[in-house]
């Protein structure tokens, strides 16, 4: 039957950088979750139990995310946390959620390893893994951009080594040369001296795997040398920020030489685009445009509203059963914002 409310309260952790060199990504990650939250007890909530949201700052750190995981489950009783931007910040939060038996929905973490290390569907990502990403990266580089050596610069940490590993592993296998590979250490003031390694191998092309913060030292280092450093630039998701673009462009870098990958978030299949959707609404409540990624945290908050209405239970053990079943064909494709629509299809077997 239809259960008047659920039990446990359906009670959800948002574990995001608020602080630190992904805050530009967290703010607005929550502030999505919040949106997402909105909509749903709006419009009924779950099986008629609204549904709460918790937040807790991650620093942009493992420690931190370990830890702001830690008090989600123990203080405010989270069926289920969306969170771990970074790769290591879901690693650290991940034996956590685990040994709890809470569901864990990273929006952004790319490490291969999330699809690998869980056997008990308590970890889950709404991004592609880096081994789609590289892969794609290699065979632009290869087919499309006629490059045959790359140098590789990437962060010492599971982002830059799980990005780093599958674009080699892939451009060599289609006959290219990565001559070198030099891994940085984040959060550093100044980065001239990976450089001169780097370029020490006259690279054609250079693969860059950074979040805006080092990537924006990175490549003013670069153009503070770059007539005796010639080179093009193929940069990650990470680096996907237009006010770093801006930045380095006002600071007089010449951007024509860069080119990067990213996931796409438009679709005209379904009449409407479900990205705009997201969008509208998200500037009507926040008087502002959402940072890119913030649909991430978006879908992973919603996918796992579902689950708890397609289950009857906010219960993770049972609902994280249902989480494939909401979240892939066949069935109806929900666009943002249709919280009652989705929960009428489910309800009639959709």
């Amino acid at each position: 039957g239809n259960p008047a409310s659920l039990s446990p309260a359906p009670t959800i952790g948002a574990l995001l950088p608020l602080t630190g060199g992904l805050s530009f990504f967290g703010t607005d990650m929550a502030k999505a979750i919040q949106l997402l939250d909105e909509q749903v007890n709006g419009s009924g909530g779950i099986r008629g139990s609204n549904l709460t949201v918790h937040v807790a700052d991650s620093q942009t750190d493992p420690v931190a995310a370990r830890n702001g995981a830690t008090t989600l489950i123990q203080q405010k009783g989270v069926q289920a946390i969306v969170g771990g931007v970074s790769s290591s910040e879901a690693l650290a939060a991940a034996p956590v959620t685990e040994a709890a038996g809470v569901v864990l929905i990273s929006p952004t973490a790319t490490v291969a390893a999330i699809s690998t290390s869980d056997s008990n569907d308590s970890l889950w990502r709404t991004t592609a893994s880096d081994r789609l990403q590289g892969k794609a990266a290699a065979l632009l580089s290869y087919h499309n951009l006629s490059y045959r050596r790359i140098g590789i610069l990437a962060a010492n940490n599971a982002y830059g080594n799980a990005l780093a590993t599958s674009f080699l592993e892939n451009f060599t296998v289609l006959g290219g040369t990565i001559p070198i590979l030099v891994y940085y250490t984040p959060n550093n003031a100044d980065y001239s001296s990976d450089l001169t390694i780097l370029f020490s191998t006259n690279p054609e092309a250079v693969y860059l795997v950074a979040y805006p913060y080092e990537g924006t030292i990175i490549l003013n280092n670069w153009w503070s040398n770059h007539a005796a450093w010639p080179t093009h630039w193929i940069m990650t998701d990470g680096m996907e920020d237009q006010t770093t673009l801006d930045q380095l462009r006002s600071g007089g870098v010449n951007t024509t030489g860069f080119i990067g990958l990213t996931p796409t978030r438009s679709s005209t299949a379904t009449g409407m685009d479900a990205y705009e959707r997201f969008r509208s609404a998200f500037a009507a409540r926040f008087g502002s445009n959402p940072v890119i990624l913030s649909e991430n945290a978006y879908d992973s908050a919603f996918v796992l509203a579902l689950a708890m209405h397609a289950s009857g239970s906010a219960d993770p053990s049972v609902f994280r059963t249902a989480i494939r079943y909401v979240a892939n064909p066949p069935g109806m494709t929900i666009l943002p914002g249709r919280w009652a629509q989705a929960v009428a299809a489910l309800d009639a077997g959709q």
